[in-house]
């Protein structure tokens, strides 16, 4: 018989981004799922968590810069993990350690949770062998990009953070990419307890997957609609010339900041550049699109705009490379093609904006695939049955 999870302990290293909306839909599950109480570790509140009721137990880091594994545009004092030495990041890792303890003898938590495979990770692992806890470590891909990438990485560190992946109960991770490129190649650890589970569409989009208005109205304005930071690895300035290969039939719309933005507006034909907007236009237009699309330069580890855009638009290009290459079925849920090429990417938005036909096709399997595969429940329930075997140590 399982044990009954009353209080869960959920540790981040920071507030993240991608890894911030992963982080609170764990708080929800705990909430929804379990029943249970959350405890959250962590030197910043992730902004996502809006939903469930949940206990904050923030590091105080003494006025040293926040550590993150990428830089934040949230963060104004930062500092990259993955360049610490062993010295410099266990004074981080003994500030987290002391709230994971503090947490922990409170509460006893049956459970933990972590997120990333970094300082907290190492801190919280290290406490949970102390007090016999069982835990869980979503590993996101992005903490291990820096480590890996990283030649000058300090060996003794990054021994101790394969050593909390080792010792884990279960390690979850958002794609096979990361499951099978960033690590199991690192780590000797059964492949069988690396569960492979995305998040889940937040419940605006969730509705809209469900609706099944298909067909489109012969008044409605053809757009094509990027989402994401106007950053070269995420690939507005290649749609932008793209754009050439099928202006005449539709407006490109860019939502989203950064420093590529002036240069898509000038670079671009029918093209219109939102910056950031409210999460409700958002959803407006990406359920009015033609298409969407999703132009990364490199190996994602996963993508939660082309979830969004299978539930809302239903018609996604992405990447064939990647984790977001594993979110849809080629030419029968989404197109995949090589995303560096702007004539190839051009030319593929061309074809869908004039066969009508194919775009109703795509949009129908579209939304009965994401709805199966990503709306909250599904997920939620995989989420609380690794939990429930780590508790019985399967």
């Amino acid at each position: 018989m399982v044990k009954k999870i009353e209080n869960a302990l959920i540790v981040s290293l920071n507030r993240g981004r991608g890894s911030g909306l992963t982080f609170a839909q764990h708080v929800d599950t705990i909430h929804e799922s379990l029943n249970a109480s959350a405890h959250i570790v962590s030197s910043e509140l992730p902004k996502q968590i809006i939903n469930a009721p949940y206990n904050f137990h923030q590091v105080n880091l003494g006025g040293k810069p926040i550590p993150v594994h990428e830089f934040l545009p949230t963060c104004h004092s930062q500092i990259e993990a993955n360049k610490l030495s062993a010295v410099e990041a266990e004074e981080y890792i003994n500030d987290y350690r002391q709230v994971v303890e503090k947490v922990v003898t409170t509460y006893k938590p049956e459970i933990m949770i972590l997120h990333h495979a970094n300082l907290s990770t190492v801190a919280a692992a290290e406490s949970a062998k102390k007090s016999k806890t069982p835990y869980v470590v979503y590993v996101h891909g992005t903490c291990m990009d820096g480590y890996i990438d990283n030649e000058n990485r300090d060996p003794t560190l990054w021994n101790r953070i394969l050593a909390s992946l080792e010792k884990a109960n279960f390690l979850i991770t958002a794609s096979q990419y990361v499951r099978n490129s960033l690590v199991l190649p690192h780590i000797n650890y059964p492949e069988n307890k690396v569960v492979v589970i995305p998040p889940h569409l937040d419940d605006n989009f969730d509705r809209l997957s469900g609706e099944m208005n298909i067909i489109e109205s012969e008044e409605q304005q053809k757009s094509v609609v990027y989402v994401g930071s106007m950053i070269e690895s995420k690939g507005p300035q290649v749609l932008a010339e793209a754009s050439a290969w099928y202006s005449d039939l539709a407006q490109t719309i860019f939502i989203g900041d950064g420093a590529l933005a002036l240069l898509i507006e000038a670079k671009g034909k029918n093209v219109s550049v939102k910056g950031f907007i409210s999460e409700q236009e958002k959803v407006d237009i990406l359920k009015s699109a033609s298409v969407v699309v999703v132009p990364s330069q490199k190996n994602e580890h996963f993508g939660i705009t082309v979830i969004e855009g299978m539930a809302s638009c239903g018609v996604v290009i992405v990447p064939n490379y990647g984790g977001i290459s594993e979110i849809l079925e080629d030419g029968r849920t989404g197109i995949k093609i090589d995303c560096k090429n702007s004539v190839h990417l051009g030319k593929a938005v061309k074809t869908l904006l004039e066969d009508e036909e194919l775009r109703l096709r795509i949009r129908k399997n579209a939304k009965t695939s994401v709805r199966k595969n990503f709306s909250k429940g599904p997920i939620q329930t995989k989420i609380r049955t690794v939990l429930e075997n780590s508790l019985l140590n399967i």
